[in-house]
């Protein structure tokens, strides 16, 4: 056959779509098939058709699964789309082609929104793509041109907290469902002006971030409109949509003819769905019902699992997968509120399986991050349904199954002792997730481009296979495994793990000691002061207190904020130690625990665990009195952390890199104070201020290194990480000299020679407070996945003084007193809190007296600031800012 020939199977496959689709997908292929190596002319206009009508057919096929058509249809859109971008231009010969090139875009859109697999943030990323100023003006297009604006709509409405804006995206969703009304004027008798009234009334529906009305007559008043425009054309899906928005409208009012009217709606919405025809719509009208008989009598909760099995029945495919886990997580919590252990258990363990392998099919960091947001919930739920039932080893094991999924997966790949695999096999998996981590580090704060998403789908893609073949191969490679308790448990003597689980009604800590094969049950505390609303509390504030954050947010609001900051941590301190650190200081005492790791959770991320210190008059001590402390994100990130730095010296050479002054930041005079102080304390070191300390030199510089200081301004990205992320390229997170190093600069470097990472700055420990906590997304994590064994940084913004001596004194201990990185840094945060001004202005005495009179006007202040046995910097906020995370 021909190209000519090619126009005549599009006309016939076009006449026989509606009788005979697959017949007509057939020929539609073979068209293409013909027309492979065109790029222009009649027959360039006749490719793009056949291209376009085989992503229409899919879309409209009624045979076969329905995700798999979606799927095929993305794929022949996507095909004709870059065959339009592609082809030579011919000027105005092809402005029909232009404009096909919108209407796939459109159509694009169109597929994205009714697409089940792969992240719903990555669909709904595809969706604002390709509606972005699309330019539809024939008249012809009208409906298409209102579709594009409402599915725009939706997705800033359904996109996720931490992805968008909250509230704005809220009103600007309704500014395109109201601009796609506009473009509908006169069109009442189509779906979309009914589908566009439900989408309205759905969002005003919706509770707003930071508002507290709902406008319940206007969203009322839409969706009636939509109940109208569905049952002129007959359409029983958007009717049963109404329906159940409305019974949505009616759950949310106050009185009992509301919940009466509630379960009217539901049930109509019932006899118009078919769990096999509309099983997600069937599972959204089943769970509703369940919330709903919830507020029954003595069977209410009995009546409700028996909704939520309803629509777990109707989601059985493998495409329903993200539905069935949504659709899980309420039941699980339901079962486990009524202490129904077992049942709990065995819904928290299918639910936490489907959110993991998400993660993994997730190809974007913003797809993945969405993924990860439930794991960490679903993990403590089967965490406490098997600790209630007395399974102490399965508790544990499934806690740390919800930590920093993110960061175990990367060191899975990147760590070269972190699997047993051939040379070869880790030769090619090393270069393979190399690619993947250069695409993603621009992701790490900043906008990601469509071409790179496709790029890491098809290596992320192309790994998934590599993995398959070897597990195939060696079974034992499969990766991250389910970890054993053995694993988990440290192996020195002396030490422990001490992995906490938060509830609502009170903490059970779980301390693991050397070699542990089972968790003693003697090594369970529960803690029922400890609550996750009491840390809540610690944190948001109460009615008596501003909470933590709010505090620290506000500290440079005047010297009032400044002084309630420090008595909201001296506060927190104490609760800290009186809810969890006194029970846990006591039972370490009695094991003989002289060296301790915790594992944060639930908002102890934010909060210094080693600080906590009973109230009252004495001597200053708090729980690091006693125990030498260090963090990890996960028992796994921790064993990582410990391989590396057994494998590493910290007598290498160091890079020490500091600014003391910026155009648009304050200065830091105290910087080379510190840097001078530090080279005297390791020797030969590499020492770049100001000027010297740019981006390029630093970069240079990093990778050679054993010991890495950097001491500057950090970014105040961690409390609005949203915001930072939606930024057009990487932002600085570390303010270097005239320019700042980026989460995608760090992230691109190989650090596998780096013992020690110590970020002197400010908020460098904190974790991304948009994001979920127990990924600890941050500057820590970044530094452990570019190779660095371990990382100290900052919970809050330091003090310039007190932090050169506290280095100094640290690196000291680090080389001179030869100790290891986390006593020296707890020997020397004891030092500063109980140093004296004497003996502390004694330090910049003697580097004086070596002739360095730079110290001169800190000897000053020290020495003529107070009483001689004053300790000026007792209080924590000089003292506790810095942790060690990794060993």
């Amino acid at each position: 056959m021909s190209p000519g020939s090619a126009a005549d199977l599009v006309r016939q496959a076009r006449e026989r779509l509606e009788a005979s689709p697959d017949e007509a997908i057939r020929q539609f292929r073979d068209a293409v098939a013909l027309l492979r190596k065109v790029k222009t002319g009649e027959d360039a206009v006749t490719k793009a058709e056949a291209l376009v009508s085989l992503g229409k057919a899919y879309m409209a096929r009624q045979a076969g699964v329905r995700a798999d058509n979606v799927e095929q249809a993305i794929k022949w859109y996507d095909a004709a789309l870059r065959f339009l971008y592609h082809r030579p231009f011919r000027g105005t010969a092809d402005d029909h082609l232009i404009s096909e090139s919108e209407r796939v875009r459109a159509l694009l859109a169109i597929a994205y929104d009714e697409r089940v697999l792969g992240s719903r943030e990555e669909n709904l990323s595809r969706i604002l793509v390709h509606t972005d100023s699309v330019d539809l003006d024939d008249e012809e297009d009208t409906e298409l041109r209102a579709m594009t604006r409402m599915l725009r709509g939706k997705a800033y409405r359904d996109r996720s907290d931490a992805q968008g804006l909250g509230v704005i995206d809220h009103d600007t969703a309704l500014y395109f469902f109201r601009d796609a009304l506009r473009q509908l004027d006169g069109r009442e008798e189509t779906r979309t002006w009914a589908d566009v009234h439900l989408e309205i009334g759905k969002t005003l529906l919706r509770p707003a971030a930071g508002r507290d009305d709902t406008p319940w007559t206007d969203a009322a008043e839409h969706l009636q409109k939509a109940l109208d425009g569905y049952a002129r054309i007959g359409w029983a899906v958007g009717i049963a949509a109404v329906h159940e928005q409305l019974g949505n409208y009616c759950l949310r009012r106050d009185g009992t003819d509301f919940r009466e009217k509630a379960l009217d709606h539901y049930s109509l919405a019932v006899r118009h769905l078919s769990p096999d025809d509309n099983p997600t719509q069937w599972a959204q009208v089943q769970a509703a019902m369940a919330r709903l008989a919830l507020d029954g009598g003595s069977d209410a909760i009995d009546v409700a699992l028996s909704h939520f099995a309803s629509a777990l029945d109707a989601l059985t495919r493998s495409e329903h997968a993200a539905m069935r886990l949504t659709a899980l997580i309420e039941p699980a919590f339901l079962q486990l509120d009524a202490g129904r252990w077992e049942s709990a258990a065995a819904s928290f363990e299918e639910a936490l399986e489907l959110a993991l392998a998400g993660v993994n099919q997730a190809k974007t960091m913003t797809g993945r991050r969405a993924a990860v947001s439930d794991i960490s919930d679903l993990a403590h739920g089967l965490a406490y349904s098997h600790y209630r039932r007395g399974n102490l080893d399965e508790a544990v094991i499934a806690l740390e199954s919800g930590r920093a999924r993110l960061l175990a997966e990367t060191l899975q790949w990147t760590d070269p002792d972190g699997a047993a695999l051939t040379a070869a096999q880790r030769r090619q998996l090393a270069r393979i997730t190399r690619r993947i981590q250069e695409l993603e580090s621009a992701q790490y704060g900043g906008m990601s481009s469509v071409e790179g998403n496709d790029r890491l789908g098809v290596l992320r893609a192309r790994r998934n296979t590599i993995v398959d073949r070897i597990q195939r191969s060696q079974r034992r490679h499969a990766a991250p495994k389910r970890p054993e308790l053995s694993e988990i448990a440290p192996d020195e003597p002396g030490t422990a793990l001490v992995v906490p689980l938060i509830g609502p009604v009170g903490s059970t800590i779980f301390i693991l000691t050397a070699a542990d094969r089972h968790v003693a049950p003697e090594n369970v505390l529960e803690l029922p002061e400890n609550t996750a609303a009491e840390i809540d509390r610690w944190l948001g504030g109460g009615d008596t207190s501003p909470g933590w954050l709010h505090a620290y947010q506000h500290r440079n609001d005047g010297a009032m904020q400044q002084e309630l900051w420090r008595t909201v941590m001296l506060d927190v301190c104490g609760d800290l130690w009186d809810t969890f650190a006194g029970r846990l200081w006591d039972r370490l005492r009695e094991l003989g625990i002289s060296r301790v790791t915790f594992v944060p959770t639930a908002g102890l991320q934010f909060l210094p665990l080693h600080a906590a210190a009973p109230r009252g008059p004495g001597p200053a001590r708090s729980f690091m009195d006693d125990v030498t402390v260090t963090y990890a994100p996960s028992a796994y990130v921790l064993a990582v952390s410990k391989r590396r730095g057994t494998a590493r010296t910290i007598r290498g050479p160091a890079l020490l890199a500091g600014v003391t002054r910026y155009e648009e930041l304050p200065p830091l005079p105290s910087v080379k104070d510190e840097l001078d102080l530090i080279g005297a304390a390791l020797g030969s070191s590499t020492i770049l201020l100001d000027e010297q300390a740019s981006r390029k030199q630093v970069l240079r510089q990093l990778a050679g290194a054993s010991i890495v200081h950097l001491a500057c301004h950090g970014a105040a990205w961690a409390l609005g990480g949203a915001i930072f992320r939606m930024a057009w390229s990487p932002p600085p997170v570390l303010h270097l000299w005239n320019e700042g190093l980026s989460f995608q600069d760090i992230l691109l470097q190989d650090l596998h020679k780096v013992r020690l990472v110590c970020l002197s700055a400010c908020d460098t420990g904190m974790v991304d407070e948009s994001l979920p906590w127990d990924e600890f997304e941050g500057l820590a994590n970044v530094f452990l996945q570019a190779g660095a064994a371990a990382v100290v940084s900052s919970l809050w913004a330091v003090d310039d003084r007190s932090t050169a001596l506290l280095m100094q004194r640290f690196y000291e201990n680090l080389r001179q007193r030869d100790q290891d990185p986390a006593a020296a840094l707890r020997a020397a945060q004891l030092w500063l809190r109980d140093s004296t001004r004497a003996s502390l202005a004694a330090v910049y005495e003697q580097r004086i007296e070596e002739g360095h009179g730079q110290f001169v006007d800190a000897y000053s202040d020290l020495a003529l600031g107070g009483d001689g046995d004053e300790r000026p910097y007792a209080h924590p906020f000089y003292w506790a800012p810095f942790t060690l995370t990794g060993q």
